[in-house]
């Protein structure tokens, strides 16, 4: 996968999500930019709640420090 900011190869693995106030969800929600400028957040929105400790399958820049985890 290509990093979208540099455009460099990324690199394949692994991300754990940790928190600092012990085994407190955290939030995770996403919002599209169009939907953004329509000033409507609930309308196309989308959340997930992850819990501490969890892994996904991630990519890495090592140029940009960018981690990009996919959260299914």
């Amino acid at each position: 996968m290509l990093c979208p900011k540099c455009g460099r190869e990324m690199k394949e693995g692994t991300a754990t999500f940790m928190g600092t106030a012990g085994l407190i969800p955290m939030i995770c929600s996403f919002t599209a930019n169009e939907e953004k400028s329509k000033k409507l957040f609930e309308r196309g929105s989308v959340s997930i709640t992850v819990m501490q400790g969890f892994e996904s399958e991630s990519f890495f820049c090592e140029d940009c420090k960018l981690i990009m985890p996919i959260i299914r």
